[in-house]
Formats: structure tokens, sequence, C-alpha cells
């Protein structure tokens, strides 16, 4: 009974660190929402373009955010959430990576696509793993959690992120983002090495079940 226990004790431990590090990416995602709004009149004497081209041209970002939706929940489906949300977060690395390095607007939609694809399924994936994980009393509970998680965001590209770009310039702002997309994958594959850790405890139980079976059914045929 202890054994189970401190397993049972380990598996909430490990499900809190995930919706904790999930909840990290939508955070994530809602600051590099923002990041060219705060930014756009020095992005866009940067590239020696119009602010209000410069404005339109980020939209790709929503569109691209709105069409992955279906797909990324079908993904979650079909494959689980850990894989998804490890492939969803290099993504997003890869395309505020790209946005930082992003030389004129053509460069600079490239990477907006990259992220509206690779952000698009940062509040599902915490959600989907609190919906199959926790009871309907808790999956409330965690569902504001992680809401109000993502949401320091927003205060995040507020002054804070204001004051980055005023002292290191627009481009220093995707690569903290890179940076911390980092930390929150990193924290994702240890969570999915512990899991898969503890998944071959069960296969044993597996094994002894038809021998308990077989046994149980000749003491009845015996009686």
């Amino acid at each position: 009974m202890d054994g189970k226990a401190d397993d049972a004790g380990i598996n909430i431990r490990a499900l809190i660190f995930a919706l904790l590090a999930l909840a990290c990416g939508h955070m994530l995602s809602t600051l590099l929402r923002t990041i060219p709004a705060i930014s756009l009149d020095v992005m866009a004497a940067d590239f020696a373009t119009a602010p209000q081209t410069l404005a339109s041209l980020t939209s790709i970002y929503h569109f691209a955010f709105a069409a992955s939706q279906i797909p990324v929940g079908a993904a979650m489906d079909r494959f689980g959430v850990r894989p998804v949300s490890l492939s969803l977060l290099c993504g997003t690395i890869v395309g505020a990576l790209a946005s930082g390095l992003a030389t004129g607007p053509e460069s600079f939609v490239f990477g907006q696509f990259l992220l509206g694809v690779a952000t698009s399924g940062m509040l599902m994936c915490p959600m989907t793993l609190a919906a199959k994980q926790m009871s309907a009393a808790r999956f409330g509970l965690w569902s504001g959690i992680i809401l109000s998680i993502g949401n320091i965001g927003m205060l995040l590209s507020a002054s804070p992120l204001a004051f980055v770009v005023e002292l290191w310039g627009w481009r220093a702002g995707f690569w903290i983002s890179a940076g911390f997309g980092a930390v929150v994958a990193f924290a994702c594959s240890c969570w999915s090495r512990s899991s898969r850790r503890r998944r071959p405890t069960s296969p044993r139980h597996c094994r002894k079940w038809p021998r308990c079976c077989g046994s149980a059914c000749r003491d009845r045929c015996a009686a």
C-alpha cells in the first residue's frame, strides 16, 4: 500500500510539473503574439518599411494560428500531448529565431508564419492534459491556473518588453523568447522521460493477470 501511495504521489507531482511547464508555453505564446505591436515603429525603421504595411503583414501570424487549430488538435488526439507539445515548442524556438534574424518584411513574415503555426496549440496542450488526467472539480481549478499563467505573457509584453526593446532593440525580445522556449522544451522533455521510466511497471501486473485468472478458474471448477 505504501508503494502504491508513493507511486500515486509521484504521478501527481509529475502531472503538476507537466501542467506548469505547458502553461509556461502558453505564456510564451501570448508574449510572442504582442512583440510586433510593442516594437512596430522600431521594426519599421529597421526594415525601411511603412509601419502600416508592416502591421498588415504581421496578420499572417493570426491567420496561421487560426488555420492550425484543427490539425494540431487532431494530431494531439492521434499522437498524444507529449510529442505534439515538444514539436510545437521546437517550432516556436525556430520561429522566434527566424523572426529575430529577419532582414526584411519577407523574412519577418516567414518567421511570423512559423510562430503562428507553432503557438496554435500552446493553450490546447495543458488544457487537454488536465481534461484527461484531472477530475471535473480539479479541471476547473487548473483551467483557471493555466489561463492565469498564460496571461502573465501579456503583462511581460507591456513595460518589461518595452524596456528590453529600448535597451537592446526589438530583436532581443525574440532572442529572450527563444531562450525561454528552450527552457520550457527541456522541462517537457524531462517530464516525458520520467513518465516513460515509470510506464514499464504496469506490464508486470498484466503478465500476472492471466495466471491469477487461470488459478481462480481452476479453483472454481474444482469446487
